[in-house]
């Protein structure tokens, strides 16, 4: 005689209450409460069981640990270089031809502000100050803004400078960088070649021509060797 399978205690439990359901509708209300607790009791402490993770090296599976590659190209043909790379090394002579600096012999304008102020209100044009960059010689000039230029708005400051004692000179154009109501300011650079770098400013407007010529003197930057 074959027995029927074996219910588990809880299924048992739970098939009885469902019969107390159809016999006393009241039971409704205990069988959700004793379900609840008899899936905590039965169920609670199951975990989806984990596959444990190991960790082998390829030399305990006869494989090499490590491989070596060795790339080679024939004994004729230059390995190709990035272009950056070259560019480190290479040099067309101008860091030994720079070894110098220039040096002014005038102060900074600007740094004594108050005679910069009545030059500028006395010429109408000033130099403002100089920087040099390399063998290049940069400054700045302010000028004051002129009635008739809000006529005609025409205006224009050129450098003229010399490197061989006024035997010839050059007039470089400066730039209009700002203006506010009472100056505009003017950005020149000049190339320094020769021994000396000799300088003067003008201010051009359809009322004629400003100088500032450091009162005559002009302004002048001599080559110091480092």
């Amino acid at each position: 005689m074959t027995s029927s399978p074996r219910q588990p205690h809880h299924s048992l439990a739970l098939r009885t209450l469902t019969t107390l359901v159809s016999v006393d509708p009241m039971a409704t209300a205990i069988l959700a409460t004793v379900s609840e607790q008899f899936k905590n009791l039965f169920f609670f402490d199951w975990k989806p069981r984990k596959t444990r993770k190991t960790v082998r090296f390829a030399d305990t599976c006869g494989r090499e640990l490590c491989e070596i590659r060795v790339a080679a190209e024939s004994s004729d043909c230059p390995p190709t270089l990035d272009p950056s790379v070259l560019e480190r090394y290479r040099t067309d002579g101008s860091e030994e031809e720079h070894k110098f600096v220039w040096i002014p012999s005038f102060p900074q304008p600007a740094a004594d502000f108050t005679r910069f102020l009545r030059t500028l209100l006395q010429n109408k044009v000033a130099l403002e100050n100089v920087v040099v960059n390399g063998t290049d010689v940069l400054g700045t000039v302010k000028v004051a803004n002129m009635e008739s230029e809000a006529e005609n708005g025409e205006k224009s400051v050129f450098v003229r400078y010399t490197t061989n004692g006024w035997a010839s000179y050059l007039d470089k154009s400066a730039v209009e960088n700002a203006r506010v109501r009472n100056t505009s300011t003017f950005d020149f650079e000049i190339p320094g070649d020769g021994e000396q770098v000799e300088f003067c400013i003008c201010f051009k407007t359809n009322d004629g021509e400003y100088w500032d010529s450091n009162k005559g003197n002009n302004y002048i930057l001599n080559r110091m060797e480092m």
